[in-house]
């Protein structure tokens, strides 16, 4: 197989059954995929470490190595990555199925093999992880620009507590997002500030608003005081019921220095 030939999935086929390799080759490559098949479990995780394959079809009562037993040794190959498993086998039994699924089998499909019901799912199973992995690399983008900006992002539930926070609040705050999440957001507020932002909060929580801005004091680990222009607004409404809230929050405590020395500036000139 000349896996350069196109763009097309990659399939592996594991069957000790030649007639039933060929037959597999044939309907696949006639869907316009590019096909790999070898004899038995072993063959097929060294195919699978060279190839890497869109979708894996395995027998599961093959010599040497059986589908269960090769199934999880993929599992162990995957990391972080995801390959879906389709195991195919004439064992109808529920505990079968059970033991498919328990050893990471996306799915499965019993002999005799129908080809229109093979194409769908083999179809169905590369598109499901292929959007998977698309959504994997656009949030790990997110989070990448997310991670390197100056600002801090939040999100918050409905009682308050940070659900999500980016680096640059522990250097806003010092406190690390791990010892932050969880945590109600108002106990990182100055005192003299809680009653205002009680105010702003609770007019997001009652719909009456559904966003604000205001400056605000944080309390930083060190007991020293920052200001921060917080910027939220409602993000998640249910049945009419806002349940969380998104928002960035800016460093102006050097601004407000500056302000601070401009006035005092302008005084003495005065």
């Amino acid at each position: 197989m000349n896996t350069e030939q196109n763009n097309a999935p990659i399939i592996l086929v594991a069957d000790d059954d030649k007639q039933t390799r060929i037959m597999l080759r044939t309907i696949m490559e006639n869907e316009g995929y590019n096909v790999e098949d070898v004899g038995d479990g072993q063959q097929c995780l060294a195919a699978y470490t060279e190839l890497k394959p869109d979708i894996v079809l395995l027998d599961a009562m093959m010599p040497v190595m059986d589908g269960f037993m090769c199934c999880a040794q993929i599992q162990k190959l995957l990391k972080n990555e995801s390959t879906p498993v389709l195991m195919i086998t004439g064992l109808n039994d529920q505990a079968s199925v059970d033991w498919a699924f328990q050893v990471g089998a996306t799915d499965y499909i019993t002999k005799p093999i129908q080809p229109s019901v093979l194409r769908q799912r083999v179809r169905r199973l590369i598109e499901a992880n292929r959007a998977e992995k698309t959504l994997r690399e656009r949030e790990k983008q997110y989070r990448s620009v997310v991670e390197s900006v100056k600002e801090v992002f939040f999100q918050i539930d409905a009682t308050g507590h940070w659900i999500f926070l980016n680096s640059a609040w522990t250097t806003f705050t010092g406190f690390t997002v791990e010892e932050s999440l969880g945590k109600n957001c108002l106990k990182f507020i100055d005192p003299d500030d809680q009653e205002r932002y009680q105010q702003l909060w609770q007019s997001l929580v009652n719909g009456e608003k559904d966003s604000f801005k205001h400056e605000i004091r944080y309390v930083t680990k060190t007991g020293k005081c920052r200001w921060g222009e917080i910027n939220i607004h409602s993000s998640l409404i249910i049945d009419g019921v806002v349940t969380g809230f998104s928002g960035m929050l800016q460093d102006t405590t050097e601004l407000r220095k500056a302000q601070a020395l401009e006035k005092e500036k302008i005084k003495l000139e005065a």
